[in-house]
């Protein structure tokens, strides 16, 4: 798969890291961290914009908070029609309830995350979709991702080993909101750097309600952050995601350990449905990726059952909150 790596430098690099830890974070808040001051970061961001290496920012909304379960789909098509394949793609892009989409090259071709208010709700989403294109899907696969875990991109700055607490979501208990909470998670949702002043102007309010109201959601953890869409393969970076079968489950825990301080694993799953644990990884190479898995089954030998994996090569989407509340 060919395309134009960027070449970017450690500062774009450190800016890159901090706006993945908190996108939202003013220009010179970032500038103290990397070393610049405000009108040149602001300046860095922007070429970095321009260039596509970010795409743009989101903010991490756990909609368990709000009522909602993660849900997942693999699916695979059959019968190589083109046209029909991006039909079932843009239907579930305009799907309110869907959350991130991105397209798979290996034993599956989509994978679609999703919100439901409830397992009821997920099987209407499913018989839907089956009902409108059964005929093209070869086999699907269900699941609801219990515990989210999202890491740091330690890799960005040559990062060996990072300790740093992750960013745990999809497992806590619904808590109280209102339609203000809700009109500030929407805007939130796909332009994470919106100004306060632009939020309080839409909705109506004063700039001081929407910087508390925004305090308050990430008290409760509704809001469990804000990064940045990097553009990878303009980074030189592949996305994989790895799934394994555990001989013994309490190595989930083991291996849920090793990928917190492995600075390429970014994002980890615990899941009902599948496989017991996913692993997604930012790496280089398909060399590097069999690197990690090798010294992955080599230190789990026992626990391992076997492993499979593949590769996101588009992202169609990333929105973190339902908009069907």
């Amino acid at each position: 798969m060919s395309h134009i790596v960027e070449k970017i430098d450690i500062k774009d690099r450190k800016i890159l890291y901090e706006l993945n830890i908190n996108a939202r974070r003013s220009n010179a808040s970032i500038g103290r961290k990397v070393g610049l001051g405000k009108d040149l970061v602001n300046r860095r961001i922007n070429k970095l914009i321009d260039r596509e290496i970010i795409r743009h920012f989101y903010t991490m909304v756990d909609a368990t908070r709000l009522g909602y379960l993660s849900c997942r789909l693999f699916l695979k098509f059959q019968y190589g029609n083109p046209e029909k394949e991006q039909e079932i793609v843009d239907f579930f892009i305009s799907h309110p309830n869907t959350w991130w989409i991105p397209s798979i090259e290996g034993q599956m071709d989509l994978a679609v995350i999703l919100w439901a208010q409830n397992t009821y709700e997920f099987y209407d989403i499913i018989t839907g979709v089956l009902k409108k294109f059964k005929p093209f899907i070869k086999e699907y696969i269900p699941g609801i991702y219990t515990r989210f875990h999202q890491y740091r991109r330690a890799y960005l700055l040559n990062i060996k080993k990072d300790y740093s607490k992750s960013i745990l979501t999809c497992f806590r208990e619904k808590t109280s909101f209102d339609e203000i909470d809700v009109g500030i998670l929407k805007l939130l949702a796909k332009q994470a750097r919106m100004p306060t002043i632009e939020i309080a102007h839409r909705l109506n309010l004063t700039p001081s309600t929407i910087t508390n109201r925004i305090n308050s959601l990430m008290d409760r953890k509704i809001i469990q952050g804000f990064r940045a869409a990097l553009n990878l393969k303009k980074l030189g970076y592949r996305w994989y995601k790895v799934l394994f079968d555990l001989e013994d489950i309490s190595t989930r825990y083991e291996i849920l350990q090793y990928a917190r301080w492995h600075p390429n694993i970014v994002y980890a799953y615990e899941v009902i449905g599948g496989h017991d644990i996913e692993l997604e990884l930012e790496v280089e190479s398909h060399e590097k990726l069999k690197e990690i898995i090798t010294d992955l089954r080599n230190r789990f030998s026992d626990g391992i059952r076997y492993s499979e994996h593949f590769l996101f090569y588009k992202e169609h989407k990333i929105t973190y909150m339902p908009m069907t509340i």
